[in-house]
């Protein structure tokens, strides 16, 4: 006789219940790719939209025909009260010089002077080596970078390279800065990407952020690692002293006979609002 199948639906939740080089190619519009799908960036702006932006004339300004202002729904955008990082008045001279200096070297940086990547190596790999030469730039614009009397002017283009989601459904898209540069710039942008004394740091308060994400969200916390970022703060950090705040969670787990029931339960609990996961043992 066969071990009997057990089939829970688990209530849960705090509230209600619970880089390699790129082909060369000039500053021109690039053509369709085939290694990821790729875009142009923003589409074409809504009527609605566009009104907005000209009664607003900035972030700041009034309120379009969606009812929605440039900052979006939830007004000004503040710092995270929770952001568990610290800078160094010498790192944040740093950075803002790398700023200066450099532009925005987040996201894909690619040089069509050299056709190399200059940052984005490690992300392009976990993408799938999606083909950052194939993507589609909007009109370039003039750029001078640089330090006093090292200056380094060229044209610039923008454009987006998009991750594909599961089932062929449109997945998370990522800016990608074209440059031209000469190569020794190149190399200084990429080590000024990558330089850890320009960073910033964690502070203790990490602690307190990870073990929140463990109670809500445990899978994640293994996904990314986030246990093992734990582990090499700990011998830096004074972690003794922190008491994480976890958010109150309370579970029924509900034992049923069938497929068909639990699937039921299932629709009619989420349809009233409660988080379910689904289990079966």
């Amino acid at each position: 006789m066969g071990k009997k199948s057990q089939r829970n639906v688990t209530l849960g939740g705090p509230g209600k219940g619970g880089c390699g080089p790129v082909g060369k190619a000039g500053m021109a519009d690039g053509g369709d790719g085939s290694g990821g799908r790729v875009g142009s960036g923003t589409g074409r702006k809504g009527r609605g939209e566009r009104k907005g932006e000209r009664k607003g004339g900035g972030a700041q300004g009034k309120k379009g025909a969606t009812g929605e202002t440039a900052t979006g729904e939830t007004g000004a955008i503040v710092p995270a009260g929770y952001n568990p990082r610290a800078i160094s008045g010498e790192g944040l001279a740093g950075l803002r010089a790398s700023v200066r200096i450099f532009g925005d070297l987040s996201g894909f940086v690619v040089n069509a002077t050299t056709g190399n990547i200059v940052c984005g190596h490690q992300r392009r790999t976990a993408l799938g080596d999606v083909d950052l030469a194939a993507v589609k730039y909007r009109k370039p614009f003039e750029v001078e970078l640089g330090r006093p009397g090292e200056r380094v002017r060229g044209a610039e283009q923008e454009g987006t390279v998009e991750m594909p989601g599961p089932d062929g459904e449109p997945g998370p898209r990522f800016r990608v800065r074209r440059v031209a540069w000469p190569l020794a710039f190149e190399k200084a942008a990429n080590l000024a990407a990558n330089n850890p004394a320009i960073q910033g740091t964690f502070t203790a308060d990490a602690a307190a952020l990870i073990a929140e994400v463990q109670a809500t969200m445990p899978e994640l916390v293994d996904e990314v690692r986030l246990d093992d970022l734990l582990a090499e703060l700990r011998p830096t950090l004074d972690l003794d002293a922190v008491e994480p705040e976890i958010p109150e969670m309370f579970q029924v787990v509900v034992e049923l006979a069938s497929e068909t029931a639990q699937r039921e339960l299932y629709e009619r609990l989420n349809g009233e609002g409660f988080e379910c996961k689904v289990r079966t043992m």
